[in-house]
């Protein structure tokens, strides 16, 4: 089982994984702070996973281990700019423009 690390970002917890020595981050709490949709999200990345270097690994959860669906840090900035903000809940554009500008300038 792979141990999260948190990390503030934005004012919202997001995780680190280290995946057999390379950063990762779970994906769907990264849409859960953001508010866009996580079943959409998960077809792009699970749909080519070659592309984002998805992989799946046990972490944990108040509930238990669950399987969780991780991309590499270094896919991260790409991942979030192949969202179109202008399709995105009003209410939520700033958020995911704010994710993707910090995604870009690291």
């Amino acid at each position: 089982m792979a141990e999260l690390l948190p990390v503030a970002f934005h004012g919202d917890t997001l995780y680190l994984v280290e995946l057999k020595g390379e950063p990762f981050t779970p994906a769907r709490p990264i849409c859960e702070a953001i508010g866009i949709s996580w079943p959409g999200q998960y077809e792009k990345l699970t749909f080519n996973p070659k592309r984002w270097g998805v992989r799946s690994t046990l972490t944990p959860t108040a509930g238990g281990e669950q399987q969780t669906v991780c991309i590499p840090v270094r896919k991260l900035s790409g991942w979030l700019a192949s969202i179109n903000a202008a399709k995105v809940k009003p209410e939520i554009r700033e958020k995911m423009e704010a994710y993707q500008a910090e995604c870009d300038d690291a």
